[in-house]
């Protein structure tokens, strides 16, 4: 990797940590919680030294397992792509530590999309898994109502949050700009079935509820990034669908 890329996947590590913690500080702020401290106690509270190598490390790691083209410089394609996965981690963050995703988040990641899809000649490839993803997110998300109304029935006991989430369906629309047609088969497929296990084991181990909801989001980004940058994973949906 060339030191241009090295010093902007550091430089995007500082710049999410940072976010990840303005970010719903200001939110709770616009909602009217006054127990918390000003925004510069906050920033000093949760060392954003420490997280800031974290996500620089994380980001570092995906460019080169992922294969990114950032191998000798840093063009505005291969930026392009690193900011991408930057706007990945601190929607994953975000919504690990906060069960929530920004809207304004994943409309800058479905922006820088369809920048590079343009650059690309893909447009057609990424609007229909675009599609393809927000109609399978508001098909889970419907599923979702339907078991809170039939846990209500049933039981009194309710998840504090929807399974699937309406932010969870518009993130999977833009899974699906970034893995296209017809990866984003696959990438919800990985996203769900990786929650899945995840809760399952959690749930073995007492550290989770029946009525626990997980954060979805780094599950769906991590299926969309495999399913999109690897070869054998894009065929697969490929030969499912002819």
């Amino acid at each position: 990797m060339s030191g241009s890329c090295l010093l902007a996947a550091i430089a995007l590590g500082l710049l999410v940590a940072a976010l990840s913690v303005i970010v719903p500080a200001a939110g709770n702020m616009r909602e009217g919680d006054k127990s918390r401290h000003s925004l510069a106690t906050t920033l000093h509270c949760r060392r954003i030294l420490p997280r800031s190598l974290l996500y620089a490390a994380l980001i570092l790691f995906l460019v080169v397992a992922l294969q990114f083209r950032c191998r000798e410089d840093l063009s505005p394609a291969s930026l392009l792509e690193i900011t991408q996965l930057g706007l990945f981690v601190l929607i994953a963050g975000i919504d690990i530590e906060h069960r929530r995703i920004v809207p304004l988040s994943l409309a800058l990641v479905a922006t820088l999309t369809l920048a590079l899809a343009a650059q690309t000649d893909a447009l057609r490839t990424v609007l229909t898994g675009g599609v393809a993803g927000t109609l399978a997110g508001s098909i889970l998300y419907a599923g979702g109502r339907l078991y809170r109304r039939l846990m209500l029935r049933f039981r009194r006991e309710l998840p504090g949050i929807d399974p699937f989430g309406a932010a969870d369906a518009l993130l999977a629309g833009v899974c699906g700009l970034y893995a296209g047609w017809p990866s984003i088969v696959l990438a919800l497929l990985l996203g769900i079935m990786g929650a899945g296990a995840a809760a399952a084991a959690l749930l073995l181990a007492g550290r989770v509820t029946q009525q626990s909801a997980l954060p979805l989001a780094p599950f769906l980004l991590a299926g969309a990034l495999l399913a999109s940058r690897t070869s054998e994973a894009v065929m697969l949906p490929a030969g499912l669908f002819g």
